[in-house]
């Protein structure tokens, strides 16, 4: 199964009211892996009371399940305009993949070994009240005859 997580890689500028994504380009180790959740070009608007205008750009990290454990990263370009100026922002994005766990116990083998052991344990206490009587019995009785060594 495919890990997916989804995140915002966030911009922020100051200056013009408003700033337009017009390109998102992802390089570095499997660039594949890394989605583009936005619709290009993402127009934001700023109050011009406002010093800094926020843009967020969602991605999305699928990472297959024959990943090897280990670091990555990429490089996310975002290219944006505001007037007739083009701004590049490169962002280095790192992430780590990190070894499966095992699969654990099954939530019904659980149970199962609850009830086992509950069994097992309602045996020896039904066990337990008949053992003396035995012990009793073997401890009085005498052995006649030849066979009274044998074990």
């Amino acid at each position: 199964m495919n890990t997916k997580k989804t995140f915002n890689v966030t911009l922020t500028w100051t200056g013009a009211s408003e700033l337009t994504v017009v390109n998102v380009n992802v390089e570095g180790d499997n660039p594949e892996w890394l989605t583009v959740l936005a619709s290009l070009p993402q127009r934001a608007v700023k109050a011009p009371s406002e010093l800094e205008g926020i843009v967020q750009i969602p991605l999305k990290l699928t990472v297959p399940p024959d990943a090897q454990p280990r670091g990555y990263s990429v490089t996310v370009t975002v290219t944006s305009r505001y007037g007739i100026r083009e701004y590049i922002t490169p962002v280095r994005i790192s992430y780590e993949v990190r070894p499966q766990p095992v699969a654990g116990i099954p939530d019904w083998m659980t149970y199962a070994l609850l009830i086992a052991i509950l069994t097992l344990h309602i045996q020896h206490n039904n066990r337990a009240t008949t053992m003396p009587k035995l012990l009793f019995f073997l401890r009085h009785t005498r052995h006649h005859g030849p066979d009274k060594n044998r074990f």
